[in-house]
């Protein structure tokens, strides 16, 4: 697959981002140290947005060819494929457990919820390494899923969002400016629930932690999502190579601009801290569920 890319997208940087989006392979050191130094390494580990988009790409094709439940047996042979072909590391076995679940949720037409899926793919993934429970790549992976799980629904419950008609009774301009802001402000609501655990485990497992990384991540990440969708469409239409090559290079080209010595947030964080956070992570849904019952018994 690599000689693949190669042939496609020529050598250098734009193959090497490429061919670590797609397969999680080690990105050149200048590179690794240009993410890393923008809090961007964390992007093309291989995550749960990985496995959701190839999922949905793969139901979409394998629906020309399977009807019913031979659709998910055959999807769920080939994310096992993907998964077993990464290899062990937390972030895939997460991403594949979790998506594992939904999928025979979907065959079997049951439903799981966020938290379960999450702790089931949890006890999972320790059955399966118990081991991996002591590396700072699993801590970081689980810790940062259950804060999006826990703190971003309660943050999105405590904002205020114009609501879908009243968007459509304004202007197009106005429309278009409403959706950009609402676009903007789940992404911030997002990146703060991230940061909320991986800023302290940060601290506490390197003594620093770049400031910028939260505007680096509000400008780039969606374009590294856009990215990955645009490749994996070009599969299915080559003559779109041009365009996933310029978006590659624009994206690495604007990150250089950011290759400077950037103000860092350096300090110990104490291990009685983010189990504070933690337990305080915990108690959020129930909030959220106390919110929701107050609002239902008001509408009624």
């Amino acid at each position: 697959m690599k000689h693949h890319l190669l042939a496609r997208f020529g050598e250098g940087d734009r193959s090497a981002l490429l061919s670590s989006l797609l397969m999680g392979s080690h990105l050149p050191e200048h590179l690794k140290a240009l993410f890393k130094k923008t809090g961007l390494l964390h992007v093309v580990a291989i995550s749960g947005f990985h496995f959701s988009l190839l999922r949905g790409y793969l139901f979409f094709i394998l629906g020309f060819f399977f009807r019913g439940k031979g659709k998910f047996v055959t999807l769920l042979l080939f994310l096992a494929g993907y998964a077993f072909f990464l290899g062990p590391f937390p972030s895939v076995l997460r991403a594949f457990f979790s998506t594992l679940i939904l999928l025979l949720g979907d065959l079997f037409n049951r439903r799981s919820k966020p938290l379960n899926t999450f702790g089931l793919t949890l006890v999972a993934t320790l059955v399966f390494d118990w081991k991996l429970l002591y590396q700072l790549s699993f801590q970081l992976s689980f810790g940062i899923t259950y804060a999006i799980l826990t703190l971003y629904p309660f943050l999105l419950e405590k904002t205020s969002f114009p609501a879908i008609d009243e968007v459509r009774q304004q202007s197009l301009g106005k429309q278009w400016f409403l959706v950009c802001r609402t676009v903007f402000e789940k992404s911030l609501l997002f990146s703060l629930a991230v940061y909320s655990i991986a800023i302290p485990m940060s601290l506490y497992a390197f003594g620093a932690f770049p400031l910028i990384s939260l505007l680096i991540n509000l400008l780039f990440k969606p374009l590294f999502s856009l990215l990955l969708g645009a490749f994996l469409l070009a599969t299915l239409f080559p003559f779109l190579d041009p365009i996933v090559a310029i978006a590659a290079d624009g994206i690495l080209f604007g990150l250089n601009f950011f290759d400077l010595p950037l103000p860092q947030l350096k300090g110990q964080c104490p291990l009685v801290f983010i189990i504070g956070v933690l337990s305080l992570l915990t108690c959020l849904p129930v909030f959220c569920r106390r919110g929701e019952n107050q609002h239902i018994g008001v509408n009624l």
